[in-house]
């Protein structure tokens, strides 16, 4: 036992009790997942010197782990689904060493204050928390923390402002804790977050965004996939690079055209200045009545119908090129014949012309509109002075281009940007 490094009991469903492990002291990895029976842990295992991961995933009938934990080698502790745990031990100062703690769906109802104990915390997994009330105070010693997963935890808004003094928080994950219209009346202050650059907002009820999103400096992902009720979206930092708004019933693009022309604006400044890549945009087009060139804001000048569009580089200088693609699902049978690319794909004049891949989050089963912002960078080694773009999907999209725009942004336009700004 003594050369014993990992023991994988994972799926021994009829396991009620762990085996005597006390004289294997090397033990690294003990894997006890989906063993629905178990309902006790040694306590000699809480204070194991090289335990570095204990898993006691979906073990249903599984309570508590003691009432404190002394394991100075463990990193990860997995505990999702141990839906009959409604408290956590608490975490001794030699637990310096974990990484990764799971409690998604757990019945937990606070966590220890002694959670800032785990100074070497990097991920930290709530999800699906329904009982837990609120954050201590003491998570803001966790300075390693880099995601941090709330979603479907409504009771944790409360305790946003705990989050102040997580300096290296990068992935924060709010889905489905906004739970009627009425939150949006609050208004939830991160800005204090400035290494964020991850925030998952989907699948919740608010009208409006309360969360000022434009004072996150390194924000790059926003995601508003099915948040029915959104009719507004928030003003974007410029250093956003991906945002999705899928599936949002209420969201007119022709609305909140003037947000989607000042990201671009903002996008295509600050691009010129680091070459950031590309910006991307996937908002739902709310169904309407109106012709097919009407719901393409006017802003993209440029407009052709179908696939593809053509523009010529201006005489004065530009900075960016803004390209808008309006979707819609299509059966099989209209698919294209035509050779078809492996994944999403931008071509320009007949070849492949973007250097980074589109991000694979096209929702097949709404009309919405794909907006991509490319940096003057991409045009500089160009030999033509004519462009015709083209938006191509793999047979398994099922998707089809009704309508394309497009529109050189210049210096002109982030000038007018900035003086209309300076008005409001």
């Amino acid at each position: 036992m003594k050369k014993l490094k990992s023991l994988n009991l994972w799926d021994c469903r009829r396991l009620k009790q762990v085996p005597d492990l006390s004289e294997a002291p090397n033990l690294e990895i003990l894997n006890l997942g989906c063993c629905a029976e178990l309902n006790d842990f040694p306590s000699y295992l809480t204070h194991h010197k090289s335990l570095v991961k204990l898993t006691l995933w979906k073990c249903s009938r599984f309570e508590t782990l003691g009432s404190k934990l002394e394991m100075s080698s463990l990193q990860e502790l997995d505990l999702k689904g141990c839906t009959r745990m409604r408290k956590l031990p608490e975490f001794g100062e030699s637990m310096k060493h974990l990484s990764i703690l799971s409690l998604w769906s757990t019945a937990i109802e606070e966590l220890p204050t002694t959670i800032g104990c785990l100074v070497g915390l990097k991920e930290l997994h709530l999800d699906h928390c329904k009982r837990l009330a609120c954050l201590p105070d003491s998570i803001q010693d966790l300075k390693s923390l880099t995601l941090l997963s709330l979603s479907h935890c409504p009771n944790a808004l409360q305790s946003l402002h705990s989050l102040s003094g997580l300096t290296s928080l990068g992935t924060l994950r709010l889905s489905g804790c906004f739970l009627t219209s009425q939150e949006s009346s609050s208004s939830y202050d991160l800005g204090n977050l400035v290494s964020l650059t991850d925030l998952e907002l989907s699948k919740n009820n608010f009208e409006r965004v309360p969360i000022n999103i434009h004072e996150l400096p390194r924000l790059r992902c926003l995601n508003l996939d099915y948040c029915p009720n959104l009719k507004v979206l928030p003003e974007l930092p410029s250093s956003i690079r991906e945002l999705s708004a899928q599936d949002c019933g209420s969201l007119d693009i022709r609305w909140n055209s003037n947000v989607l022309s000042k990201v671009c604006c903002s996008f295509a400044e600050s691009a010129n200045h680091d070459a950031e890549g590309l910006l991307q945009m996937f908002v739902t087009q709310k169904q309407t009545r109106l012709k097919i060139e009407e719901e393409i804001p006017t802003w993209f000048v440029h407009q052709e119908q179908g696939n593809g569009v053509s523009v010529t580089l201006p005489h004065n200088k530009t900075m960016a090129l803004a390209l808008c693609f309006q979707l819609c699902p299509v059966t099989s049978s209209h698919i294209s014949c035509g050779p078809l690319p492996a994944c999403p794909s931008v071509i320009c004049n007949g070849k492949d012309f973007i250097k980074e891949s589109l991000t694979e989050m096209f929702e097949t089963n709404h009309s919405q509109h794909f907006i991509l912002c490319l940096p003057s960078d991409y045009f500089v080694d160009q030999v033509c002075q004519d462009y015709n773009f083209q938006l191509l999907f793999p047979i398994y999209f099922q998707m089809k281009v009704v309508s394309s725009r497009a529109r050189w942004v210049c210096k002109q336009d982030i000038q007018d940007l900035k003086k209309s700004g300076s008005q409001t």
